[in-house]
């Protein structure tokens, strides 16, 4: 669990800091998915696709997040 949480901080930084990467936000949103932090992974797939709204694994990501339970 720690290591879960040390990873999620770092995925976390690389996110905030690689605005122009889509697959930073991603893969910070997966490992939050993973975490059962799925409220935030929403949020951070949403401000990812707004940012790039061509990207596909963002919306597919935020389609399963947004669905059904």
């Amino acid at each position: 669990t720690q290591r879960l949480d040390e990873a999620l901080i770092e995925l976390e930084v690389a996110a905030a800091d690689g605005s122009d990467n889509p697959r930073y936000p991603y893969v910070y949103a997966v490992a939050l998915d993973t975490a059962g932090k799925r409220e935030l992974a929403r949020e951070v797939v949403r401000k990812a696709v707004a940012e790039h709204p061509g990207d596909r694994d963002l919306q597919a990501f935020l389609a399963i997040l947004e669905g059904p339970n």
